[in-house]
This record gives structure tokens, sequence and C-alpha cells, in this order.
């Protein structure tokens, strides 16, 4: 059998985040954002198209119907005014009668007259009709003109429009453009249904109130087109930057663009004064009815449903700015930033201070993506998902170049575009996902360990069942082990606040490596990234064999005590199941892996050996329970000396070390039917000559540790 050395000198290296990535995802020369936002726009096209030719029809059937109601109420309306022509009848009988008495009269009687009730309804049916047919063109047209604007996307970038575009499609919902146009046809039909009540009503005779119902249909049109032409403007002076609930629905803009709404907005917002003053009020009174509400919920204890809200407005743009742009274009693009504040203001104020101004504005575009990935779920096309990979990996190469040392403003700018990646609820905004950049020690500005980590992120949105694609599946694969490798191949802290957590929680998961790996063997060969696995775990435990006497007592603090090494190993254990001895790379390296810690548990005992020998232990336990099968016949034959060692070295241990076993969360000693794995067959007790040399380096270790204490 070879020796650990050389295995060592035979192995291929080790796969590295500094390393040309071996399966690649292949990038065509299409612009990857074109790609995404062309089906968008054509499904886009069809429903605006829809909205025209409905409001066209809409629009010529209400001008043929109106000019027929027209015609009805001019002459209905006759009925609400006396008769001329009785009255001249009047005047001539009257002027008869006083020529046969031989009387002159000096003034002209006055006939009453009274519309019949039935006229009164008759016309306020037909006069309210009218005014709702023509309420139907006034609407018809000024939404025509939204969706015009809607589709403007002059002098854009082919990612802004992919922003601009996912955030008016959010702003259409939002401010329900879809049940306006909805709403269109019900106003028609209520006028055609007045029409027909008031011909019925023409039958029955006539009544009264025939200004009031006009004068109200009147008023709800004129309000529409006065509401629709202020409530773009009216927005930038209620809008809350300051006094923000912590929600992952931020505001969006008003769709409701049209010529005389942007002629209101600049006019409103060329008094500046007059702007800031009444935004500044109106924040108070939105700020005190928050209060209110506050009070309200932990009156009636409510605390679980109990909004929360932060209270920073540092670094925000000026709304008056972004109110003032002379385009509804210009408009957008400032929206689209003013999105990313808001959001950092909810997460983490402290960014803002930071954050780096002039780049691209990111959260409508990691959004709108994020949205689209939620129907991957009916198994797009392969070059779609490798579309939305490309863009969002486009933003992560934006902000951090492999090789090249970050600067601070570049740190905070990938910590939010991370953010964006991994979160999905309003909880993740109160307590932030923890990712190995954030909590290992002098790797906030380490480019290659947070590049690789943005693309696991990627991918995991892409793709987040690593089911769809085997090309993303490999990547992810090469990606998480590559980063995996790099992380366990040296003793790495994590930061202090983490410390007393004893498994901060990470956005990244063995069992997403697992799927992905898998996909690949549902689709091909696996065996290579199987290799990869087991080199980290070997990785994992060198790292401990190796590490210096000044590392001794970080081991606790280091990333190689968070319990995420234990899924990670399960898993590895899961494939193992299935590996045939042909399969020569991988059983090398658990073999030297075995031999590895069986020699260092059997040297003098040492703060690290301890470390070592609980990792050791649940590894050894895996073996036995798991692995060791009679096709694996060089596995069985160097785990009796790992056992050995182990049970050599629980003796030394004797109650065992608490810290290490909360830390690592490995049971106690006391727990016998957790490590009942470490009794030895009678025939493989360990051997006497090897148990004698190794008691004496645990008298040697015991009595060091006396002096020293």
């Amino acid at each position: 059998m070879s020796t650990s050395q050389d295995w060592h000198e035979q192995q291929p290296n080790q796969w590295t985040y500094d390393d040309p990535y071996r399966y690649p995802i292949p990038r065509s020369d299409e612009d990857p954002w074109g790609r995404l936002l062309e089906p968008l726009l054509v499904k886009d096209k069809v429903q605006c198209d829809a909205w025209k030719d409905e409001v066209q029809n809409l629009l010529i059937f209400a001008g043929l119907f109106s000019a027929v109601v027209t015609s009805f109420v001019v002459e209905s309306s006759k009925d609400l005014q006396p008769d001329p022509n009785t009255l001249l009848l009047s005047h001539i009988a009257m002027l008869i009668d006083n020529s046969t008495n031989g009387t002159v009269a000096n003034v002209i009687p006055q006939i009453r007259f009274s519309p019949s009730p039935s006229s009164y309804r008759i016309n306020a049916l037909w006069f309210a009709s009218l005014v709702l047919s023509l309420a139907t063109v006034l609407v018809g047209i000024v939404s025509l003109q939204w969706i015009r604007e809607h589709q403007q996307y002059s002098g854009l970038s082919e990612q802004e429009k992919f922003s601009v575009f996912c955030m008016r499609k959010e702003a259409l919902e939002a401010w329900y453009v879809p049940q306006i146009f909805a709403g269109l046809p019900l106003l028609l039909q209520g006028a055609l249904a007045l029409y027909l009540a008031g011909l019925i009503d023409y039958l029955l005779g006539f009544g009264s109130g025939v200004a009031i119902p006009g004068i109200i249909f009147i008023v709800l049109s004129l309000f529409f087109l006065i509401a629709t032409t202020v409530l773009p403007t009216l927005q930038g002076l209620v809008i809350l930057p300051a006094y923000l609930e912590i929600t992952l629905n931020l505001p969006s803009p008003c769709p409701y663009k049209s010529p005389q709404s942007q002629t209101f907005r600049r006019f409103v917002t060329a008094f500046e004064r007059g702007f800031l003053a009444t935004s500044w009020l109106l924040r108070r009174v939105t700020w005190m009815i928050m209060r209110f509400r506050k009070y309200l919920y932990q009156f009636i204890k409510l605390e679980s449903s109990q909004p929360q809200f932060v209270k920073t407005s540092d670094g925000f743009p000026s709304i008056l700015t972004v109110w003032r742009k002379a385009s509804w274009i210009d408009f957008d693009r400032s929206w689209l930033s003013f999105h990313d504040f808001m959001f950092l203001n909810i997460t983490d104020g402290r960014v803002l201070d930071e954050f780096y101004r002039p780049a691209k504005p990111l959260y409508d575009a990691v959004k709108g993506i994020r949205s689209m990935a939620l129907g991957n779920h009916a198994h797009p096309s392969e070059a779609y998902l490798l579309c939305q990979f490309h863009c969002l990996q486009g933003i992560s190469s934006s902000i951090v170049r492999k090789g090249i040392n970050m600067i601070s403003s570049q740190t905070y700018r990938n910590t939010y575009f991370h953010l964006l990646l991994i979160i999905n609820s309003s909880n993740d905004l109160v307590r932030m996902p923890h990712s190995l950049s954030r909590i290992l020690a002098n790797c906030n500005f380490d480019s290659g360990l947070i590049s690789e980590e943005n693309t696991l992120a990627i991918l995991n949105i892409v793709d987040p069942y690593h089911k769809l694609s085997p090309t993303l599946s490999r990547h992810f694969a090469e990606c998480n082990l590559r980063l995996l490798a790099a992380v366990y191949s040296k003793i790495r802290q994590m930061y202090h606040e983490t410390e007393s957590q004893t498994s901060p929680p990470l956005k990244i998961s063995p069992f997403s490596l697992s799927a992905a790996i898998n996909n690949i063997e549902n689709n091909g060969d696996a065996t290579e990234f199987i290799h990869q696995w087991a080199l980290s775990i070997h990785s994992f435990f060198l790292a401990i064999i190796k590490s210096s006497p000044l590392d001794d007592p970080r081991l606790e603090q280091s990333f190689h005590a968070h319990s995420f090494f234990q899924p990670y190993l399960d898993a590895f254990m899961y494939f193992s199941r299935n590996i045939d001895s042909s399969d020569s790379e991988i059983f090398p390296v658990i073999i030297s892996t075995i031999t590895d810690i069986s020699v260092a548990l059997n040297n003098t005992p040492s703060p690290k050996q301890d470390f070592l020998f609980y990792p050791a232990a649940y590894y050894a336990k895996l073996l036995t329970t798991g692995v060791l099968r009679p096709r694996h016949p060089h596995i069985i034959s160097v785990v009796p000396a790992l056992l050995e060692a182990l049970c050599l070295y629980k003796a030394y241990l004797g109650e065992g070390i608490p810290s290490l076993e909360n830390t690592l969360e490995i049971p106690t000693f006391l727990d016998k039917e957790w490590w009942g794995f470490l009794k030895l067959p009678e025939e493989e007790e360990p051997n006497s000559k090897l148990q004698a040399s190794h008691s004496e380096k645990m008298d040697t270790a015991r009595m060091g540790r006396a002096s020293g204490s």
C-alpha cells in the first residue's frame, strides 16, 4: 500500500478559488440583459396592445353613444321648460277676449309651469348617462397617455431598460392600472344602463332632480382627472425616507404619467420652499399616525404583529431633486437609485455613508431577476437560465474583481448586493443572514472568496433546487468545493460578535451541494466532484494537524468549530456509500485522511489533538456505520488503527472536555449509545506495546499541563 507521502505526490491539485474554472458557465456574444428583457417586452407589448385596442373600441362606441344620448337629451330637456307656443296662444286668446268685452289688458298673465316627475327622472338619467359616457372617453384618453409613456425606453442601456421595466411593471400593479382599464367597459355599460332606465321612465311620466345626479358624475370624472394629475407629485410630499417600515415591499412610483401630470409636477417643484415645507408637515403628520399605530398595537397586545420602523434619513437624495426631473425617463432613473437608498436605509444605515453613489442601481434589477426565477420551476430552456446567471454575474463582476484587493466602498456595495441576493423575508432584515465573508476575520476584503460566494448565491437564485440545468449544477458544485477547500485549508478565526453563537447561520448548505452532485450523477459522472469533496474533508483535518501552537487558543473560535462541518460530512458519506473500489482517485484520499488522523492522535497530546479528537470521532462513527462495506477492503484495513487511536485518546480525556463538546455539538462521554462505536472487538484490542507507549505520552502531557497550571 502506498504511503501518505506517496499519495500527496501522486494526487492532482485541489481546487481553490484562485484557479481558472474547470466547468465555467458558457456565455454568448448577445447581451444577457437584452436577452432577458426581450420576452418580457413582447409579453408587455401584447398586454399594452390589448389595452390600446380595447380603449380605442370603447372610444368609438362612447362617441357614437354620446351622440345618440345627446339627441335624446336635447329633446327631453324641452319638457323642463314652459312651451313658448302655449304662452303665445294664451296671450292671443286673452286679446280676443278683451276685444270682445271692450277692455284692454295692461299686464300679460303668467302661466304657471311645472315639469312632471317623469321628465326630471328621464333627463337626470340621460344627462348622467351622457356625462358617464364622456367620462369614459376622458379616462380612456388619459390611460392611453400612461401606456405610451410606459413603453418609452429611449436613451437607456440594456440593464437600465430591464430595471426600469421591472419597476414600471410593479408600479402598474401597485397603482391599479389594470383595474382602471378593466373598469372602462363598466363605465360605458353603466352609461348604457342609465340611458335604458331613462328610456323606460320616458314611457311612465316625468320627475325631478335632474341636476344632482349629473353633478355627481361630473364631479367624479373631474376628480379622476385632477387626482391622476396631482398624485405623482403628491407622492413626493408624503414619501417617508426618515420613517420607513421594515419590510421588503418598498414604495413604487406612481404610474399615472401624462402630459398634464408632468406639467403639474414641474410647476409645484418650481416653488422649492413651499414644496419642502409641505413635505415636512405631511411627514410629521404621518409620523404621528405611525406612532399612534404602534401604541395601538401595544395596547391591544399584538406584539407579534407590531410593525417595526427604522428612523434613519442620512444619505437620502433630495426628494426635490428627484421630483424636478424634466422627463419621465429621468424620473424613473432617479427612482431606481431611490429604491437602493430606501432598501439600504432599512437593512443597514451604516452602508449609506460608504455607498458608492455614481454606480448603477441594483435593487430593481436583482428583484426583477429574482421574480423571474420564481417561474423557473416551469422548466425554461437552459439558455434562458444562463442569461439570468450572466446578468447577475455581470453585476457581481462590476463590484468584485478577482485578484484585486477591494476598497471600503466596494466592500459595502457588495454587502448590499449580497443582501439583495440572499434576503427572503422581512425577518432577514432584522437579523442579517451570515455569509462566510461576514463571519470570517480578515476576509471582508478577499475578492476571491467574496466573488465565489456571490456566484453561489446567484446560482441558488437561478436554480434553487439544482435540478434544472446540469451546466449550472456543475458550476455550483465546483464553486462550493473551491470555496470550502480554501476555507478549510487553514485555521480561520470567526469575528468576535459570532463567537457567542456556536453556529451562526450560513447561507451555504451541504444539502444544496448534494442536490447539485446528484443532478450531475443523473446526467453524467460526478466522480471528479466527489474526489474534490474528499480532498476538502482531508484539508479540514490536515489544517488542524498542522496548526501551530499559536493557533491552539483560537481553534474553538475558528470556522473549523462551526457545526457546518457535520452535515457537510454527512452528505459526503451519503455519496460515499455508492463509491466502488475501482474509483481509485477517491479511495486514496479517504485512506490518507484516516491515516493522518490516526498518526496525529498517537502523538503527544496537546490542545490541537484535543480539538482534533471530536471531529475525528464523528468521522469514525460515520465510517463504521455508513461507508464500511465488503467492497471497500482498503478502507476497512485502516479503520481499526483510527478506532484504536480514538479509544486511547478517549481514555486519556477521562470525562471529556465540556467546552469542546458544546462548541462542536458532540454528545458527552456520558452518552454511551453514541460513543458505543469505539468498543473494539476482543480480537482487535489495542496493541499492548502501542498502548504502553501511548500511556507514557499521556502521562507526560498531563504532567506538562499540571506544571503549566
